[in-house]
């Protein structure tokens, strides 16, 4: 009889926390799965038509820079002077650094806002995936929902 009461003494709890640790499991389930969206960033990124022109445009610049500095070199030869020769080049070489640093923060000023615009576009199709999370599709072994050709479709309509 001893048994039976040391038992039934021990059943109780032991029943009672697994019923605790079944809904909590049961509750976290419920409320807290997440669906992990993947995204492949090149071919996104390759189909803005923003993008590449800014590309485009960034090369015209530097190409343009790369004409004016084989003339700037050109007209530093011709000076004899050694003096006035390495102050030719040190003012052409101040300017064509202050030029490059322009096309720069110009470049990285566009290539930033298109980035928030695939950023809302990426947000939107992970959105319609239901996706809580994206990550780089290279982050991911294995799983996830591939949202790449979504988001280039967005891209697409808006183009």
């Amino acid at each position: 009889m001893n048994r039976k009461i040391l038992k039934s003494k021990y059943i109780l709890p032991i029943f009672a926390i697994l019923i605790a640790f079944g809904a909590g499991f049961a509750i976290k389930s419920a409320c807290c799965s997440q669906n992990i969206g993947v995204i492949d960033l090149q071919p996104v990124v390759m189909k803005s038509a923003k993008i590449q022109a800014i590309n485009a445009e960034n090369s015209k610049k530097l190409h343009e820079l790369s004409v004016w500095l084989d003339g700037v070199k050109q007209e530093v030869d011709k000076e004899k002077n050694k003096e006035k020769n390495a102050q030719l080049a040190a003012q052409y070489a101040q300017l064509a650094r202050e030029k490059k640093a322009v096309i720069k923060t110009d470049y990285e000023s566009k290539i930033r806002a298109v980035n928030e615009e695939i950023a809302a576009l990426v947000q939107a199709a992970a959105k319609d995936a239901g996706c809580s999370v994206v990550v780089p599709r290279k982050a991911v072994i294995w799983g996830g929902v591939d949202i790449t050709s979504a988001v280039i479709q967005k891209i697409s309509d808006k183009n």
